[in-house]
């Protein structure tokens, strides 16, 4: 179901972009769901799945079956894209899903969202408040003015491929903001945010925590004008590991209730540390468990 409520600046931020309306979200609503117009039928067929081999500047509404976007499509729908707010197995996208909204709008449980093309909007991808996306592949580009990748919700497992672009134009924006809970962040690519390009916050009396159970980076991931990777508030990272570069004015900042479990750069091979780069150093006041490096910061 779709949630538009309000949590920390963050959300504020996005709503007031977004402009999301009653009629909006009935209209979202009504496009999945009968029931959600005060229509109930019975023996409705299965939903079927939808090809879209044809551009368009309407959103594309999620019926609970598979999404494929071929490529050269264009999807320029308002407020979103593509909307997804019942039980969906997967969207895939090979085209380019972009407007001056959000690109793909989530609030229900999608299973598997595969990007091998272009998606853009104010924010790339909304992962909302009772949202969960299982699985996250990116090996083509998601990029927004504010966010990249704005996630509420959950995801279980989000992997940036070695091809893989998730960036920010905006100067105080973020290429990956969470506010949720995401289980594995992988990133093999780049992710590159004005201020930041990893955001993991929630405010510090915030009664949930913002959660990473285990960032990789074997790629970039950089900021130009503040941190690449921010941890603060009520917020953990368990395990942080950096075998690629990490780049900014500031590498890692973690502070207020903010908790690294274990932070590793590099790796130590006979007796050689690798070229595992945290450039812009590593800020601590919060807490960090267990600190290795072998590479430089």
């Amino acid at each position: 179901m779709l949630h538009i409520s309000t949590a920390g600046h963050e959300r504020a931020n996005f709503n007031a972009a977004l402009n999301v309306t009653a009629s909006m979200q009935k209209a979202l609503l009504c496009g999945v769901s009968v029931l959600a117009c005060g229509v109930v039928l019975g023996g409705t067929p299965a939903a079927q799945a939808q090809t879209i081999g044809t551009s368009s500047a309407s959103t594309v509404y999620s019926t609970g079956a598979d999404i494929t976007v071929l490529t050269n499509v264009v999807l320029s729908g308002t407020p979103f894209g593509i909307a997804n707010a019942t039980l969906t197995n997967s969207i895939t996208n090979g085209g380019t899903v972009s407007n001056k909204h959000t690109g793909i709008y989530n609030a229900d449980t999608l299973n598997a969202f595969s990007n091998t093309g272009t998606i853009s909007g104010l924010t790339g991808v909304v992962n909302e408040f009772g949202g969960t996306i299982q699985t996250l592949t990116n090996s083509g580009s998601i990029s927004g003015i504010q966010y990249g990748i704005l996630n509420f919700g959950v995801i279980n497992q989000l992997t940036n491929a070695n091809t893989g672009v998730i960036a920010t134009s905006g100067a105080r924006s973020s290429a990956i903001n969470n506010s949720g809970s995401i289980g594995r962040l992988t990133n093999n690519g780049t992710i590159a945010g004005g201020a930041r390009g990893i955001y993991n916050y929630v405010t510090s009396n915030s009664a949930v925590a913002a959660y990473i159970g285990v960032l990789t980076n074997n790629g970039l991931i950089s900021s130009r004008s503040n941190s690449a990777i921010t941890n603060t508030g009520n917020s953990t990272i368990g395990v942080l590991s950096n075998t690629g570069t990490i780049s900014g004015p500031g590498g890692i900042f973690n502070y207020g209730r903010a908790d690294i479990g274990v932070l590793t750069n590099g790796t130590l091979t006979n007796g050689v540390a690798s070229n595992a780069l945290i450039r812009g150093g590593l800020y601590n006041a919060g807490t960090i468990g267990v600190l290795t490096n072998d590479g430089t910061i």
